[in-house]
C-alpha cells in the first residue's frame, strides 16, 4: 500500500511537534502504541522500559495505550521522562 509513502514531514515541521509534546530536540522518543495486559509479558516490557530509562539518560516513553499500573509505576521512577 503506497498510501504513507507520500507523507513528508520536513525539519521545521517536526521541530514544532516534538516542542508541542514537551520534547527537547535531544530527547530520543520512544512510543508504545498498543494494549498492556498481563498475557503480553507486561513485567518484561517494564523491565525493558526501567533498563532503557536508566541507561540512556535522553529517552523519554510516549504510551498510546489504556491506562496501566506499568505506565503508573514508570512515571512514580521516572515522572518527567513518562
Amino acid at each position: 500500500n503506497d498510501l504513507f509513502l507520500n507523507i513528508k514531514f520536513n525539519e521545521s515541521e517536526i521541530k514544532y511537534r516534538r516542542e508541542k509534546l514537551g520534547y527537547c530536540s535531544n530527547d530520543k522518543v520512544f512510543v508504545f502504541s498498543g494494549i498492556l495486559s498481563g498475557w503480553q509479558s507486561v513485567d518484561l516490557l517494564k523491565q525493558f522500559f526501567e533498563l532503557l530509562l536508566s541507561k540512556e539518560q535522553n529517552a523519554k516513553i510516549l504510551f498510546l495505550s489504556n491506562e496501566s499500573d506499568v505506565i503508573d509505576q514508570l512515571i512514580k521512577l521516572y515522572p518527567t521522562r513518562i
